[in-house]
């Protein structure tokens, strides 16, 4: 193109030559003044850093930072490196050498960097964000040694404290709404308009193709194409020239509520310069349809021939329009609040802006504002505020933040009532706000998004309201003047600290006074200060983006147990060192109260009471999602701290274990038994799981044996092995038991034998008989379960040479430890005199007792009528009797059972289970027994 004279005169917005002419010198002009002044704010290092990028994506060689491979695509259209430029390569790299061939067609577009870079808001502090075009033609393979390359340029450039962000885009792809993924630093598709205003606006070209979008005025997309097709066909522009993103205008209404949630989402570390752009995305939607955007402004004045960095810097004109919005609804106070961030955001002092020359313009718009000196004397010490101003300024800004996104919305709907934003980006950015904004009870709140650089208290008041039942956290000072309201409350002392650590207010050279609480003394406050310190939070509190992209998981909980403020000093605990369970001693559990501190994938941390029991604590471990958390326990008081945190840590991770953690087989729904309190307590699945307690171990067996879908194992608790109540139970020993069989388990007490028995879905059923000889004992019984799988064989069993397997084990006490010896048993009874009683129950209630259920009864194969006037089971007893030569009273046994009548209505799944025969085997003979005794 033959060389222009620049102008200051109106042009046409007709196309022809000389305009496109003109119109590429003053955006070529206003892009270099841009160039210099982002210059002006970098070191000498830093300058050379930025001119020298586009040589370095230019050129592959093994000797120049971000080198990957000759794989990696480079070579950048439309661009040829000055001779500045291969002089300071050729110094970073020796033997550098220029290959001055170049591609026909360079994968490489352009580069530009955009955002506050040569702005008035960029600082030392500023990060840059570049653009980095390429072809459609550049292979996934080779975009990923791009994307190596741009990251090892990041890495480069921290060593000279720059902070840069790349963003690889394919022009015509971003043109028809195909964009990356949503990021940490990329909003995905959430705002393709408004990110495109944002970019058209403040873009420095810095290599490669200028943007076709300088040339064409319109703002609706049907003229914009129509003005692209006539430029290319009249050849206005070389190809190789110009690239496209597509042009502003015609920007939809839900774009508009996603961009105000991305916006949401980066307020959260950046709330003053998030805060602007959701207000100009307020003055957008209040001018919808007809939005005429910023970028669209500065255009008209290129056109108008205004073309200087002063009059058209990105955020002088966003400052100028907010303040025309505001002034004209007379939103004052609102106009304030921007004015304020707009401040914040130049990350400058105004004492520096009246030394800077170059500042004579925003000096100027500042000083319209008409504030006192003061005013910015508070906001330079912004640096240095404390805890409570940071907390007033971010509640300020929070609540117009959310006013502002209201409002958007609402205006959105008008516009658009059928507006739905339901993507998976925008369930993501909802999943980010959630967690850095959603209120609920105990939920630790991050204070200071970046305000200021230190907000510790060297002074904290902790007061005990009575009246209320909650602590109080106040900044004071070195005589203790309290400040007028509290910085935090709550009832949980341990939700006060980890607020109060977690916000970097307290640290261990805090000094903290407490008021109105005699439990909680100085030494203790000093512990739990160390305590939560020593937690190592910090890990958990960096949640990468794709924990976004599914349901919140808890990742860290710590079980904190005896809050000392509710431990009165007169009744504190006592070391228990002879006793070795804290949760059993003889006084009753050293255990008083329960609280959980949490983190979930999506970094909440929250500090919630959960009960005074320990059934309290299971119930809630179990109900949570914990599969994946560390779990540590904390003992808030000095009492017996250890002792308990050790207790309470086996507990926890043996019930987690047995309650999805590790799970052997996928189906199973584990059993788990411990004791607190003189009170079993069980774990078990039902529609998920629960926990029961029992105050007896006779209630603990009535729900051991109740039916189950799946095989089901049980784990007792092992620190509770040796307690007195476990090891009468008998449970232990079942702990050791397999799933390929029926198993009995029988101890021998004197006259009489205690039998426990593991049916074939792991159901547990106890009873207790007379003992007279091991046959008389395990041989009847041994034939009755015979009987019972022949009449209902166990589905999907695998059992050896067509007999499932019965084990008899024998609990013997050794050494105070109870073991296990097989024994073995026939079911042949024919030599035991014994008779073949068989019942039919063809139905039954059980909340009724066995006599007024509809029963048939057999002995020796003939039926028993009952006689009239008598019921059966002195019917039966009476006959058993008769065939007796000694005439004694003593046991009978029932041989057979069959429960194919009454089967609906017992409580089962699909099928009947062993233990169902058993339970009423034993109920059916107790009421035999006790007519054969009334006889």
């Amino acid at each position: 193109m033959r060389s222009v004279e620049i102008t200051h005169d109106p042009i046409s917005t007709s196309l022809d030559r000389d305009t496109v002419a003109q119109v590429k010198v003053r955006f070529l002009a206003l892009n270099d003044q841009r160039f210099q002044q982002a210059k002006q704010h970098l070191s000498s290092r830093q300058q050379q850093c930025l001119e020298l990028l586009p040589l370095l994506l230019h050129f592959n060689h093994p000797r120049l930072p971000g080198y990957q491979s000759k794989a990696t695509p480079c070579g950048f259209s439309n661009y040829s490196p000055t001779n500045q430029q291969l002089q300071a390569a050729k110094s970073l790299a020796k033997g550098f050498k220029a290959n001055t061939s170049q591609a026909r067609k360079p994968p490489l577009l352009a580069l530009y960097v955009m955002g506050s870079t040569g702005t008035i808001a960029q600082s030392h502090k500023s990060d840059m964000d570049f653009w980095l075009c390429h072809s459609a033609e550049i292979p996934q393979s080779a975009l990923a040694e791009l994307e190596k390359k741009c990251a090892a340029l990041t890495q480069w450039a921290k060593d000279f404290e720059l902070d840069w962000h790349f963003f690889l885009m394919q022009p015509e792809a971003f043109s028809q709404g195909e964009h990356g993924e949503l990021s940490k630093e990329g909003s995905g598709s959430s705002q393709h308009f408004l990110l495109l205003d944002e970019f058209y606006r403040s873009a420095i070209l810095l290599a490669g193709q200028i943007p076709l979008w300088w040339f064409i005025t319109t703002t609706e997309k049907n003229a914009y194409r129509k003005a692209k097709d006539s430029m290319i066909e009249k050849g206005f522009l070389r190809p190789h020239e110009w690239l496209d993103f597509g042009p502003v205008g015609d920007v939809p209404p839900s774009e508009f509520v996603s961009a105000a949630i991305w916006q949401l989402y980066k307020s959260i570390t950046s709330p003053f310069k998030s805060l602007l752009k959701l207000l100009i995305l307020e003055v957008y939607l209040s001018k919808y349809p007809r939005v005429f955007t910023l970028s669209d402004r500065m255009k008209m004045f290129v056109y108008a021939g205004q073309f200087n960095t002063t009059s058209l810097d990105p955020y002088l004109m966003l400052l100028n329009e907010l303040s025309s919005y505001f002034i004209e609804r007379k939103e004052f106070e609102r106009l304030e609040l921007m004015r304020q961030c707009f401040y914040f955001k130049l990350q400058r002092s105004f004492q520096s802006l009246e030394k800077d020359k170059r500042a004579v313009e925003l000096l100027r718009a500042i000083e319209q504002w008409q504030w006192q000196p003061i005013s910015f004397a508070h906001l330079d010490a912004s640096s240095s505020w404390n805890a409570q101003q940071v907390m007033n300024e971010r509640r300020s800004v929070i609540n117009e933040l959310t006013a502002s996104y209201k409002s958007l919305l609402d205006m959105a709907r008008h516009s658009q009532p059928s507006i739905n934003v339901n993507s998976q980006e925008i369930t993501v950015l909802g999943r980010k706000l959630h967690a850095a904004f959603s209120r609920t009870t105990g939920k630790i709140e991050l204070i200071n998004p970046n305000i200021s650089n230190d907000i510790l208290a060297k002074f904290v008041v902790l007061l005990w309201d009575t009246a209320a039942g909650n602590w109080q956290l106040y900044l004071t000072n070195g005589r203790w003047e309290k400040s007028r309201s509290p910085m935090n409350v709550s009832s949980n002392i341990a939700e006060l600290f980890c607020w109060g650590l977690l916000n970097n207010i307290i640290d261990i050279n805090t000094r903290i006074k407490i008021q109105g609480n005699l439990n909680l003394t100085a030494p203790e406050v000093s512990y739990l200060v160390n305590l939560f310190s020593n937690l190592e939070l910090d890990r958990y509190l960096s949640p990468t983006h794709t924990a976004f992209t599914q349901p919140a998981q808890l990742s860290f909980v710590a079980v904190l147990t005896n809050d000392p403020t509710f431990l009165q000093r007169d009744n504190r605990l006592n070391e228990k060192s002879f006793e070795l369970d804290p949760l059993n001693t003889s006084d009753g559990s050293l255990v008083k109260n329960f609280s959980v501190l949490s983190i979930n994938s999506w970094a909440e941390v929250r500090v919630q009471k959960i009960g005074e029991k320990l059934e309290d604590l299971l119930h809630w471990l179990v109900g949570q999602a914990t599969t994946n958390a560390t779990v540590q326990v904390r003992n808030l008081s000095l009492q017996s701290a250890a002792l308990i945190e050790q207790r309470l840590k086996l507990l926890c991770d043996t019930l987690l274990q047995h309650t999805g953690r590790h799970t052997p087989e996928k189906d199973a729904h584990h059993l788990f038994v411990t004791l607190a309190d003189e009170k079993f307590l069980l774990v078990h699945f039902d529609h998920g799981w629960q926990v029961s307690s029992f105050g007896s171990s006779s209630d603990l067996w009535q729900a051991l044996s109740q039916p189950a879908p799946n095989y089901r194992s049980l784990t007792v608790d092992p620190a509770c092995h040796h307690h007195k109540l476990i090891r009468a139970s008998g449970l232990t020993p079942l702990t050791e038991l397999s799933s390929n069989s029926i198993q009995i388990l029988f101890r021998i007490d004197g006259a009489s034998a205690h039998v426990y028995c593991k049916d074939e879905r792991g159901s547990l059923f106890y009873f207790e008989q007379a003992f007279h000889d091991q046959d008389a004992l395990l041989k009847p019984l041994h034939h009755f379960l015979r009987a019972v799988l022949h009449r209902n064989p166990i589905r999907g069993a695998q059992p050896m040479f067509g007999i499932f397997p019965i084990e008899f084990y024998e609990v013997l006490e050794r050494a105070e430890t109870l073991k296990l010896e097989r024994r073995h048993a026939t079911s042949a009874i024919g030599n035991m005199r014994l008779f073949d009683l068989q019942f039919c129950i063809e139905s039954l209630d059980l909340a009724l007792a066995p006599s007024q259920w509809q029963l048939s009864a057999w002995l020796n194969g003939e039926a028993i009528a009952p006689d009239t006037g008598a019921g059966l089971f002195h019917t039966v007893a009476r006959t058993i009797l008769s065939h007796r030569q000694s005439g004694q009273r003593y046991p009978c046994y029932i041989t057979d059972l069959d429960l194919s009548l009454c089967e609906h209505q017992l409580p089962h799944f699909d099928q009947l289970q062993t233990s169902h025969y058993l339970k009423l085997k034993f109920q059916l003979e107790r009421a035999l027994n006790h007519a054969l005794k009334s006889l």
